[in-house]
């Protein structure tokens, strides 16, 4: 939210979507919402939401070693790993060394140590589709899309198997 305030961009608005498996009861998101200084909602289980639904309908995917980021990549969207020392768990971050597969794949650009700065450079130039073509062309070759005649082959498979 930090970094959408600092591009200065009143349309933009931010989704979070809770983990599914989050205990806390929606009410301690409140304040995020009241306070973020831009359009913010929470969605999740709560609302009848899964994060996963909202994928589709979002320019840029902002998350950390989730598969969010996995279908997001899919989708062809930009998608940002904030590689925060909280998110590693206490470890710092280290540039080269990637914490996450999607990023060494580059289907995914990391922001290290948190820095809401680097954050808001990479949205930006990450919503300029000249400046997510390369990106955009690793997830292509990361994830590629079946041909015709191999789609739905697991489902094939799965009926053979049933009858």
């Amino acid at each position: 939210m930090e970094a959408v305030n600092q591009l200065m961009d009143r349309n933009m608005q931010v989704l979070i979507g809770l983990h599914p498996g989050d205990p806390n009861d929606r009410s301690l998101y409140m304040d995020i919402e009241r306070y973020a200084g831009c359009k913010t909602r929470i969605v999740g289980k709560h609302v009848g939401i899964k994060t996963s639904d909202i994928v589709v309908g979002c320019d840029i995917v902002v998350e950390f070693n989730s598969t969010i980021g996995i279908q997001a990549a899919h989708l062809r969207k930009p998608v940002i790993d904030f590689c925060t020392t909280i998110a590693l768990k206490g470890q710092k971050p280290i540039e080269g060394k990637d914490p996450w597969k999607m990023v060494g794949l580059g289907a995914s650009d990391p922001v290290y140590y948190g820095s809401v700065e680097i954050l808001a450079s990479t949205i930006h130039r990450l919503l300029i589709p000249e400046r997510f073509a390369p990106m955009k062309a690793k997830q292509e070759l990361a994830f590629p899309i079946p041909l015709p005649k191999e789609r739905g082959l697991a489902l094939k498979k799965m009926v053979e198997a049933l009858t």
